[in-house]
């Protein structure tokens, strides 16, 4: 790593982000890899995004995104009262079990009332939903997995039940629907702001103290921490 770093310092560009590093300036970042995680604050388990990639000098860094939402919603079903259909989601939540016989911590679910249009059909004003909001995305997974469990359950006898229809139901690497709802580019450059930053010592210690642990990588000699709304897109001058 070494002898990258000297190859790509010939301009004294190590020089000059150790001098951007200390006043704050934006830092310019390319993820080339991509790790989700969980960061404990008061041993609540919370979602973060790890993007690791190479400086211009050749350093290797870790880029800790916090503050992301993970979530799926269910819409309202028609003419039924948005208050009492979010009681009805919550008691099949909170007495289901998935595939697994994973249960859902309701302690730390919350919800919220959207509007949005459905992605089948055409409509012309947009629908009511309940956004079921977890910590993580296990938490996440387990929670959507009973909602589709109730709905293969449901059969034509069922006349008081139907199915619920769901919407950012990704059930595959929960990344990418982080990607896509914070529009963070996973192969392009974008600008770091409003950071905190530590850089590694040879003594595997860091020189600060705010940065959570979870961000911290003994194989990268940068660490960056920050809201993953304090970052913005490089145009490509192509």
């Amino acid at each position: 790593c070494n002898v990258i770093i000297a190859e790509n310092d010939d301009y004294g560009s190590t020089a000059t982000i150790n001098q951007d590093l200390i006043i704050g300036k934006d830092i310019s970042f390319m993820p080339c890899n991509i790790e989700e995680y969980n960061e404990y604050i008061n041993n609540t388990p919370y979602y973060v995004l790890q993007l690791y990639s190479y400086l211009v000098n050749g350093q290797k860094v870790v880029v800790t995104f916090s503050g992301i939402k993970v979530f799926f919603d269910i819409r309202v079903s028609d003419n039924q009262n948005i208050d009492i259909f979010e009681t009805e989601i919550k008691n099949i939540i909170a007495n289901g079990k998935d595939g697994e016989g994973g249960t859902v911590d309701m302690t730390e679910l919350q919800t919220e009332h959207i509007k949005a249009f459905p992605i089948r059909g055409y409509y012309k004003e947009k629908k009511p939903y309940v956004r079921i909001i977890t910590t993580t995305s296990k938490q996440r997974s387990i929670a959507l997995n009973i909602i589709l469990k109730y709905n293969s359950e449901i059969t034509s006898s069922d006349i008081d039940k139907s199915k619920l229809e769901t919407a950012s139901d990704d059930l595959s690497a929960y990344y990418r629907k982080v990607a896509r709802e914070y529009r963070i580019p996973l192969s392009r450059w974008i600008l770091l702001t409003n950071y905190k930053y530590a850089k590694h010592r040879v003594s595997d210690s860091y020189n600060s103290h705010r940065m959570p642990y979870s961000a911290r990588s003994p194989l990268c000699e940068h660490a960056f921490y920050l809201s993953v709304n304090n970052f913005c897109h490089v145009e490509d001058p192509a």
